[in-house]
């Protein structure tokens, strides 16, 4: 296990995954740690703890209400007390969009640049934020997308590109009214305000650096909460999964 950016990561399948310490949280000490994998749509995130005793199917009624938001209270399973934690606590903490993105259906981005360079730059970046993307070099494949059916909710596009630009690809679109509820944000190498202005007259949401990617995710996370993704709770998703 390592930290990086702060963060506590274990390599899991091949992947990165954060891990919570619950000991510090709890304030409790713990020695000879494990990790529980926890899985959250499809993203997980451990848990460390001291000891994992046994796995018990049981009706559970709190007889103590949790006095902290990382605890649901108390209870007493097999004539045995036992703290319960908030589980949704702790996905939100390890996994801040997992649930947006896993268990709801995950945002779809079409990223627009004429060069290579920053499509092979940008797509690992959004599709690491756990977004659906594909690319295109132009309005022109864009299109050619839309007629073979390819839908997105979100269109990322270059405001400087050959033949039709970024302010016109994004007026274009906004002609059909099926295009009523697509974001659209505006990449541009350094955005000023008359940019943004242009960009909004335009049509577009938003306007951000090429080079600024925590902006564009930051971005991205936006649209997701606006368009609704994700706005079950995660109690009622894991109920669904546990049912199902």
């Amino acid at each position: 296990m390592v930290n990086l950016d702060g963060e506590c990561v274990l390599q899991h399948h091949g992947n990165l995954m954060p891990v919570i310490d619950l000991g510090k949280i709890l304030n409790t000490r713990t020695n000879n740690l494990h990790v529980l994998v926890i899985d959250v749509g499809g993203e997980p995130f451990g848990l460390l703890v001291e000891e994992i005793r046994d796995i018990v199917y049981s009706p559970i009624e709190i007889q103590v209400t949790g006095k902290t938001p990382s605890t649901i209270g108390s209870a007493m399973i097999e004539n045995e007390a036992a703290e319960l934690i908030d589980l949704p606590f702790y996905m939100i903490k390890a996994r801040p969009n997992a649930f947006s993105r896993g268990h709801a259906r995950r945002l779809a981005v079409m990223l627009v640049d004429d060069k290579s360079f920053f499509r092979d730059m940008l797509t690992p970046v959004i599709a690491a934020a756990g977004y659906e993307v594909r690319s295109a070099s132009g309005a022109q494949q864009v299109f050619e997308y839309m007629q073979q059916g390819v839908t997105f909710d979100v269109l990322v596009t270059d405001i400087d590109m050959p033949g039709m630009n970024g302010y016109d690809l994004a007026r274009t679109l906004r002609q059909d009214p099926i295009n009523e509820a697509l974001a659209i944000i505006a990449l541009d190498a350094h955005p000023s305000e008359k940019v943004k202005a242009a960009a909004l007259a335009a049509g577009m949401i938003n306007v951000v650096g090429k080079f600024d990617r925590q902006a564009l995710l930051q971005s991205l996370t936006d649209v997701l909460r606006l368009k609704g993704h994700g706005s079950q709770t995660i109690e009622q998703s894991l109920i669904n999964e546990v049912a199902a």
